[in-house]
């Protein structure tokens, strides 16, 4: 145990033990303050009295011991379930406890390694020599002029530096919240609108609704307006012939020859009457 761990425990240790309760119970138990030296004296003159007569245990029970490892429990819950008794119960609250206790210790004593490592860590940890100038020396430090000159230029550059950064996170702070405070707002308006929009969804639908139910009345009643005028009874009517196209047959008649010339023959329809054929003037003819 070092001297950093040592006053890590030293303290709370101090702390919890030395209070004026603790130290007037002391100077009480020997009959210092209050003066009282009958309890010195009751404890060394006390009349000696015979040793209890010792029972003798049943071998049962002798033969009994704590189980401590997991085996030896789980052979001894298979025991007791088959032969259940009171020694044996006690065996078996006797090993949870001293396991329960030492799991205790262990967890303690690995807790305080852990941290005794860290701080051994630590301890090893060392940071490289540095000059004025923040470069790593090793030999002795001779502080020239041009040394001084050059740390005092570093030294004010940190500084700017410093302050640039300063101010940059100031600003950055600041457009954060003033981009915070914009989002709320638009938060807050789109909340309005929606809020707006629901409201006037409702009035909408209470007016489709009260339109509907106007629509509906009035059919109702010019149902009921038609029932009460009287019924005319129509005949039915004869249905209509389908007109049928006929094709148009057209037949010849045989030419005859007059005087050597060929006459055309005369068309005739379906009943039997002449067409008249076509006559084509050509130019010059009259």
């Amino acid at each position: 145990m070092k001297k950093k761990q040592f006053l890590k425990l030293f303290r709370p240790a101090w702390n919890s033990a030395f209070t004026v309760e603790n130290i007037q119970k002391a100077f009480a138990k020997p009959g210092i303050w209050p003066y009282n030296p009958a309890l010195v004296l009751k404890v060394i003159c006390r009349p000696i009295t015979p040793p209890e007569a010792i029972q003798p245990v049943p071998l049962s029970i002798q033969r009994l011991k704590t189980p401590r490892s997991a085996k030896s429990i789980r052979r001894f819950q298979a025991d007791f379930r088959k032969k259940p008794s009171q020694a044996k119960l006690e065996k078996l609250f006797k090993a949870n406890e001293e396991l329960a206790a030492q799991a205790a210790l262990d967890r303690h004593t690995k807790e305080g390694l852990l941290e005794a490592l860290k701080d051994e860590k630590k301890s090893r940890a060392r940071g490289k020599r540095l000059n004025i100038l923040g470069e790593e020396h090793t030999k002795p430090i001779l502080f020239s002029v041009e040394a001084v000159r050059r740390a005092q230029e570093l030294f004010t550059k940190k500084e700017a530096f410093a302050k640039a950064e300063r101010v940059r996170i100031n600003t950055k702070r600041a457009t954060q919240a003033l981009k915070k405070q914009k989002n709320e707002a638009e938060k807050a308006e789109k909340a309005l609108q929606r809020a707006v929009r629901e409201e006037n969804i409702d009035e909408v639908r209470i007016e489709e609704k009260a339109e509907l139910q106007a629509k509906k009345k009035k059919e109702t009643t010019q149902k009921e307006v038609l029932k009460a005028l009287p019924v005319r009874i129509r005949t039915p009517t004869k249905a209509r012939k389908v007109s049928v196209l006929k094709k148009k047959v057209v037949s010849f008649v045989d030419s005859n020859i007059n005087g050597g010339v060929l006459e055309t023959p005369v068309k005739q329809s379906s009943r039997g009457r002449a067409i008249k054929p076509r006559v084509i003037f050509e130019k010059g003819s009259n």
